[in-house]
């Protein structure tokens, strides 16, 4: 069983550093749970439609492809 090499851990960390910073510059943005999930009623609703179809196709590809196999 090898090991990660350095340059392994040093992507591993600035993917990490990079999604902190991320979270810290919008964090004054998300005042509450409605704005977080409902994009600040920003979304169309055509847009909203289609994110809810692919995140539900998705999850029941994985699970029922899973099963077939």
């Amino acid at each position: 069983m090898s090991s990660l090499a350095p340059a392994d851990y040093a992507v591993i960390t600035g993917f990490f550093v990079v999604m902190a910073a991320i979270g810290i510059y919008f964090r004054k943005r998300m005042l509450n749970v409605k704005i977080f999930f409902g994009g600040g009623k920003e979304v169309p609703w055509w847009l909203a439609g289609i994110s809810f179809y692919m995140c539900s196709f998705s999850a029941l590809a994985f699970v029922m492809y899973s099963a077939l196999a």
